[in-house]
């Protein structure tokens, strides 16, 4: 067993654990009838940065080298979409009413997740590949900047909704088309 699959093992297993945690409190909230104009952009949101970031996680694959650092960056990585997930159905809520704090974690969790995310590019050498990536991936910072910090519902839902249409732009057209 390579080094690479067997990190892919957790890797695997952490983000799994994420798909499984978001769509069970997604058909709970569905059941419960307590969707909302924020949580279900937020969890579309989430559902493509998981299963995009599982794709991309492949591209470590033709590594050689492995040092631990590399190892625990990504460990690291792995475990932040499980806490997006977690971060955005907390575990006790179960779908019912919440206190309105939980996009404020949200916004924790996904600046994390951006942190994280340039650090695994950057050890790959492609920060800068292509030239727009680094930008975009930075923008999601000031989103959750402003999930962290806004009380406006309105605000909460435009970022929301910005947060998947701009995910699956990117992952659908940006990624298979300007990228190749």
């Amino acid at each position: 067993m390579s080094k690479f699959e067997f990190l892919s093992v957790l890797v695997s297993v952490m983000i799994g654990l994420g798909l499984a945690h978001l769509c069970q409190n997604v058909f709970l909230m569905a059941y419960r009838r307590r969707l909302n104009f924020i949580d279900v952009p937020l969890a579309g949101f989430t559902f493509v940065v998981l299963i995009l970031n599982w794709w991309v996680f492949y591209n470590w694959h033709t590594r050689v080298t492995w040092a631990f650092e590399n190892f625990l960056a990504l460990v690291l990585w792995a475990i932040s979409f499980y806490g997006l997930t977690v971060s955005l159905f907390p575990p006790d809520a179960k779908g019912a009413q919440r206190a309105g704090d939980e996009h404020r974690w949200f916004g924790g969790a996904l600046l994390i997740v951006v942190a994280l995310d340039i650090i695994q590019t950057w050890m790959r050498d492609l920060l800068f590949q292509p030239w727009y990536y680094l930008p975009f991936v930075l923008h999601y910072a000031v989103c959750a900047i402003l999930l962290i910090f806004t009380n406006n519902v309105w605000l909460k839902r435009l970022v929301s909704w910005w947060l998947f249409l701009s995910i699956v732009l990117w992952s659908l057209v940006v990624r298979r088309y300007l990228l190749g």
